[in-house]
């Protein structure tokens, strides 16, 4: 496998330029660096309160700009550059923008690659576009969590705090581990539509490739192993770090990141 250094990575490729996409009444930010359009392509999405600048980005820029792969990464509704009120937002429209970028801005069969939320996101785009999605690269897979993790944080909440959320409203709770996290009773409700049931089989038959970090404190114990177990097609894997944390963003998360992505480049 090529080497690959985070200090390198910064310095390696000249950033392409920012693009817009329209979906429905939202504008969504994206970057699309060229390659081979003969190779597959790569498409990133980034994690639940998160934007698609980061050091995983940095690292498969690297990565796409010497394999001369295209590489997609947007930023959602709500998040990074892609502005929208977190009041009007919903799991509906992240997944229908996602499916946008996929549609709209790459023809042939495309490499995901998904961080968190952004795993989910990914495996529900390998369900509806089989035939556009040659494999999955799932990072700390979140799969069914806003919705456990709202229920969580609003009984934290103060009564006023309850009342606002009861009424659309947005409030802020400050965690340990992921700073101040947006409760939003919309996404939360809508998000358990979309919900994976790990006691059935999951219909994506495309090579997947898991990364989790023992140290998750987000994804529950043993989740990515049933997601593992659920999903229909038998060239899946995962892999563990055991000082891997939930952000995977630190060097050596990196490196498994494109150990990954290679795996599958190579089916």
């Amino acid at each position: 496998m090529a080497s690959f250094s985070t200090a390198t990575a910064e310095l390696a490729v000249a950033e392409p330029e920012t693009s817009y996409l329209n979906v429905a009444d939202r504008r969504i930010t994206y970057i699309k660096q060229q390659g081979d359009d003969s190779k597959p392509g790569l498409i990133y999405l980034h994690g639940f309160n998160s934007h698609m600048e980061n050091s995983q980005t940095r690292a498969l820029s690297q990565f796409a700009h010497e394999q001369d792969q295209s590489l997609i990464r947007f930023d959602l509704s709500c998040s990074g550059k892609s502005p929208y009120p977190l009041g009007k937002a919903s799991y509906d429209i992240w997944l229908e923008e996602s499916l946008a970028v996929l549609d709209d801005l790459t023809e042939g069969p495309q490499n995901l690659v998904g961080h968190s939320n952004g795993a989910w996101l990914a495996l529900l785009l390998a369900i509806r576009r089989p035939e556009r999605v040659r494999s999955l690269v799932l990072l700390a897979p979140a799969c069914n969590l806003l919705g456990k993790y709202y229920k969580v944080f609003y009984k934290q909440c103060t009564e006023k705090e309850q009342q606002k959320l009861d009424g659309g409203g947005v409030v802020l709770k400050t965690t340990k581990h992921h700073g101040d996290v947006p409760l939003i009773k919309r996404i939360a409700e809508n998000s358990e539509r979309y919900d994976i049931d790990f006691d059935s089989p999951l219909p994506v038959s495309c090579p997947v490739r898991i990364v989790e970090g023992l140290r998750d404190n987000y994804v529950p114990e043993g989740q990515s192993l049933k997601l593992l177990k659920c999903i229909s097609g038998t060239d899946a894997s995962i892999t563990y770090r055991k000082l891997g944390l939930h952000q995977m963003l630190e060097e050596e998360d990196l490196y498994l990141m494109l150990q990954a992505v290679e795996s599958v480049n190579n089916k």
